[in-house]
């Protein structure tokens, strides 16, 4: 078995249609990692806005899977943006197509950060308002430095 190993990852490589199992771990405090591109879902947002959604492995942790959602909208791309130059893709002033499945097996710096859940969350009493750690930003596994 090779890294990076994802047991929810379909055999032919393709993006599979069903939920992924996502467990972001919570962390005491917010912190970098290095981390790799384990897994893909296309979906779309409650208004049908279509998402990719990719799911983070952390190099320290494999039991931990981060979930991040990029709107494919002209207003959020700059999200993407921000992952493929911290894979190490070449960004051009204009137009560039994108292979979503060229990122699974990219190792990238993330930024873990607390979860704040917005107050209707808390008034209506959601069960995921626990504490957790999301991922607040991207850089290059090479600006990595361990503590």
């Amino acid at each position: 078995m090779s890294w990076p190993y994802n047991p929810y990852r379909s055999s032919d490589d393709k993006p599979k249609d069903v939920n992924t199992y996502f467990n972001p771990k919570h962390k005491k405090d917010s912190s970098e990692h290095l981390a790799v591109v384990t897994s893909l879902e296309t979906a779309q947002s409650g208004d049908g806005q279509a998402l990719w959604v990719f799911g983070f492995t952390l190099r320290q942790d494999v039991r931990a899977i981060y979930p991040v959602a990029f709107a494919l909208d002209q207003d959020n791309l700059w999200k993407l943006r921000n992952l493929l130059m911290a894979c190490g893709i070449k960004i051009p002033k204009g137009a560039l197509f994108v292979d979503p499945n060229s990122l699974i097996g990219k190792e990238v710096g993330i930024a873990l950060e607390d979860y704040e859940p917005s107050k209707e969350e808390v008034k209506y009493g959601h069960d995921d308002v626990k504490p957790k750690s999301v991922i607040g930003s991207f850089f290059p596994a090479s600006e990595y430095e361990e503590n």
